[in-house]
């Protein structure tokens, strides 16, 4: 849900609800970045029993706290404003479209999946420039959390071929080293398999990195690590 979106919505909040944006020069207090809504909420309350009534923000949602409420009432008349801009918005053409494109995306993922898991049978295990190219394409399906990859499958080929989580670490990097860049790679790869289901997602600007750089010359297109 966009934050355009979830703020048209609100227009046709019910009143009983007092949604803040429709209330000027109330005390507020500005959410933190990575602040969790409760804890914003208690800070409201707090400040509401100073001043009476405030008014707060979070992810776009505008509410107000009155000075007899609680922590419990007001995250329930926050939450319940959510609920109401998600279904306001879940019923809208914008949604509708996105929805139906994200089925679509979905499919062609999981097509694009059985089609490397394929080609990962055959995987030519002596070129780091196959390797790289597969696990470059998997990272971006690996991430989508409506995709399941076969995680043991991949992470057991490669232990077979000798590629192991975390290789050429620190004093064991040499930048300028072809091979042993590749390796750093594949390992900062496995490590997120075995970890996150799923590569990091630096090791797509690595793996570019490695594909770019002129090796005979040492001419870097971009930085890698």
């Amino acid at each position: 849900m966009t934050a355009k979106s979830i703020i048209a919505t609100l227009n046709d909040v019910n009143q009983t609800l007092q949604v803040s944006n429709k209330i000027q020069g109330l005390p507020t207090i500005k959410a933190r970045c990575g602040c969790q809504i409760k804890d914003y909420i208690a800070e409201l309350c707090q400040l509401a029993k100073q001043e009476g009534q405030v008014q707060g923000k979070f992810n776009d949602i505008k509410f107000i706290i009155n000075k007899a409420d609680t922590i419990e009432q007001a995250l329930k008349n926050w939450d319940t404003l959510r609920q109401i801009a998600v279904d306001k918005y879940q019923q809208s053409p914008e949604y509708k479209a996105s929805f139906k494109q994200s089925l679509i995306d979905l499919a062609n993922k999981k097509e694009k999946l059985k089609k490397l898991m394929v080609e990962f049978e055959t995987l030519d295990w002596q070129s780091f420039e196959k390797i790289l190219s597969w696990l470059y394409s998997i990272s971006y399906i690996a991430d989508d959390m409506n995709i399941t990859v076969d995680i043991d499958t991949i992470l057991g080929s490669f232990k077979v071929n000798h590629f192991h989580a975390n290789a050429n670490l620190n004093k064991d990097f040499r930048p300028d080293d072809k091979d042993n860049v590749a390796r750093y790679i594949i390992g900062q790869a496995i490590d997120g398999f075995e970890k996150m289901g799923c590569p990091h997602s630096v090791i797509l600007s690595h793996i570019k990195a490695w594909q770019e750089k002129a090796w005979d010359t040492g001419i870097v297109v971009k930085d890698l690590i």
